[in-house]
């Protein structure tokens, strides 16, 4: 019985505390995309432009591709050098600067 009244208690002053927030409140009003690439099949890749608290903006891909092949084969053209260079700068991380001999 005591556990539930600490339970319902600490569930009381969580709800009570926490402000309510709806989905998107985060989003700034005023963004606008860059255009960084488009795929052979026609895919886009976007730079989201805001005053963003990251160092470098984030990214919006537009899969228009007709079928799954085309929009992975839009992906991996439009995605794969960053994909690579964040491999490498784990493995860097992770096991030396000479991972890779």
């Amino acid at each position: 019985m005591q556990l539930l009244v600490i339970g319902l208690l600490l569930v009381a002053s969580i709800s009570a505390g926490a402000a309510v927030r709806s989905p998107g409140d985060d989003i700034q009003s005023n963004v606008s995309y860059e255009l960084v690439g488009t795929g052979p099949y026609g895919s886009r890749l976007f730079n989201i432009l805001s005053s963003s608290v990251y160092d470098d903006p984030p990214q919006l891909i537009d899969l228009t591709a007709a079928t799954a092949y085309q929009q992975g084969f839009d992906v991996g053209s439009l995605l794969g050098h960053q994909w690579v260079s964040n491999f490498n700068i784990l493995m860097v991380y992770l096991l030396g600067d000479q991972w890779y001999s």
